[in-house]
């Protein structure tokens, strides 16, 4: 699953892919203020590669807050995050690294 920031709202793609975990941006970095803010409610940005991804936001998701198995499903995963070290202890959010649409490699 991902997180899509499309530069007028926040998406939740691939929602059932628990395999990996990103946020992808549309533009280049370095993250903008107006980036920060537009996302702030999803979570914040350590530097213009790492997003630190509320787990209380993901929970909450529109249309999947109702949904017990992509709960389980979500649950299992932030603990796989954790055994890696992807989970910051005092406020447990996820580590996601951050994708720049357009951006060549």
């Amino acid at each position: 699953m991902f997180l899509r920031w499309d530069g007028s709202r926040v998406a939740l793609e691939n929602p059932d892919d628990f395999n990996s975990f990103k946020v992808v941006v549309s533009g280049k970095p370095p993250v903008s203020a107006a980036l920060r803010t537009a996302l702030a409610d999803v979570g914040t940005f350590e530097s213009d590669l790492v997003f630190w991804v509320s787990a209380t936001a993901l929970r909450e998701w529109p249309c999947r807050a109702d949904e017990p198995g992509w709960q389980r499903q979500l649950e299992t995963m932030i603990a796989k995050a954790a055994q890696h070290g992807w989970i910051d202890p005092s406020t447990g959010a996820i580590r996601a690294h951050v994708e720049y649409e357009g951006l060549q490699p």
